[in-house]
């Protein structure tokens, strides 16, 4: 069985502007006593490990300096692990946006799509101002979907890229328009969504009426992230997963993308 994994999540800066750190032991559900704000590594990891049993724990790579003077192994994450340490950073304070959800395996499964789909050569001609259409149709822990999709990309000087979708069908399946601003902050977020992810960006989520809300997540969240492996798909990405039925946590959708032009 793998140790207890000591994280660091930060930096993040209190009410006189400091520079603080979370330090924590990882673990799906963590105590309120077992994380230690402090600003000095070693001090918080010694905090950290202090209520721990010996031998039982190891600290990620970004504490390896404090370890090391504190005789404490360092192991690299797994890749599930990473995810945990993403999942509890965005539990911190998220930003307006960041997809709140109820099934937090499927806010997993979008990140993941988003990543293989900005990794594809797809992302570098939707950058160039091409246009992609599709169709996905399935089902979500809702309801049924039918609808068509176009998306883009939108990025003006100064400003944060955007990924636009727009969601067209008929009845309860008429969802509108929603912005994936690809934002690169805060920094600590960024960080956990580069280690879990391979993506350097805060995924939040807009509709013409604000920030997406959790029960618009938990409907159209399974649409964006097929289309999005469809993208990945049609962009030659090598670890995409099938986009003519791609299964979800939410559901079971089958999306086809085409790029037109």
């Amino acid at each position: 069985m793998s140790s207890t994994l000591i994280i660091r999540i930060g930096p993040i800066f209190d009410e006189d502007s400091h520079r603080m750190f979370f330090y924590m032991p990882l673990s799906p559900e963590i105590a309120h006593d077992q994380v230690v704000f402090e600003a000095d590594d070693e001090v918080g990891l010694a905090a950290v490990a202090g209520k721990l049993t010996p031998g039982s724990f190891a600290c990620a790579p970004a504490l390896a300096d404090a370890a090391r003077k504190l005789d404490i192994p360092v192991r690299a994450p797994s890749r599930t692990e990473a995810r945990l340490a993403c999942d509890v950073a965005l539990g911190l304070n998220p930003p307006d946006g960041v997809p709140a959800v109820s099934d937090r395996v499927m806010r997993r499964s979008f990140f993941a799509s988003l990543a293989a789909a900005m990794k594809a050569p797809v992302w570098q001609q939707l950058e160039a101002g091409a246009l992609a259409q599709g169709s996905a149709e399935g089902g979500t822990s809702s309801a049924p979907v039918r609808v068509e999709l176009t998306v883009a990309m939108r990025r003006e000087e100064g400003e944060m890229p955007i990924f636009m979708v727009a969601i067209a069908g008929s009845g309860t399946d008429d969802a509108g328009d929603v912005d994936v601003v690809l934002a690169t902050g805060p920094e600590y977020l960024s960080d956990e969504m580069q280690r879990a992810y391979g993506m350097a960006v805060v995924p939040r989520l807009f509709l013409q009426s604000g920030a997406a809300p959790q029960d618009w997540n938990d409907r159209w969240l399974p649409v964006l992230t097929a289309a999005l492996w469809a993208l990945a798909e049609l962009g030659g990405h090598p670890s995409v997963q099938p986009a003519e039925d791609t299964s979800l946590p939410g559901g079971s959708i089958r999306c086809d993308m085409h790029l037109l032009g």
